[in-house]
């Protein structure tokens, strides 16, 4: 039996809207990457961008991140086994229209699944392994094409996920 990546949260949609990939897909996409048992995978809508999502040209649908913080002053050797320091693998899907679902499920097969799976398998030095990184999956409506955001760029994170 196929292990399914564990579901950490998923909000509800109104009509109209469609998360473009599940567990089941991530799961079988993502299985050979040592990340795998680490991954938590949230499903977020936030009902104020309900406008945005319905009306934007381009929309951020999927993002993987790692978060590590260091040891600072206020999170000293005590509390070193905290999760604080630990390191955390997360997955955050979030709505589009249901009207373009299927594009963007299909995008994400064809070109974004392929450049994470490259994103997650790259050897990095230690030092990569603090803070947070991230990879994400934005499609542009307008053009009907893929956008990859790679982690150079620089996104306010916030601990409910992407803001």
């Amino acid at each position: 039996m196929e292990q399914i990546i564990k579901t950490k949260y998923k909000d509800r949609l109104p009509k109209g809207l469609s998360y473009p990939i599940g567990a089941e897909l991530l799961s079988q996409q993502l299985s050979e990457v040592p990340q795998f048992n680490a991954f938590e995978l949230s499903f977020f809508f936030r009902c104020g961008k309900l406008y945005k999502v319905l009306n934007s040209q381009s929309i951020e649908f999927l993002t993987l991140a790692f978060k590590r913080s260091e040891k600072s002053i206020s999170n000293t050797n005590k509390r070193k086994d905290s999760e604080w320091v630990k390191p955390h693998w997360n997955i955050y899907v979030s709505p589009v229209p249901s009207t373009i679902q299927k594009k963007v499920r299909k995008s994400c097969l064809e070109l974004g699944f392929p450049i994470i799976k490259d994103w997650l398998i790259k050897d990095r030095p230690d030092n990569w392994y603090y803070g947070y990184k991230f990879i994400e999956l934005t499609y542009d409506i307008v053009n009907e094409t893929l956008i990859v955001i790679p982690e150079s760029l620089s996104k306010k994170y916030n601990s409910a996920g992407p803001s």
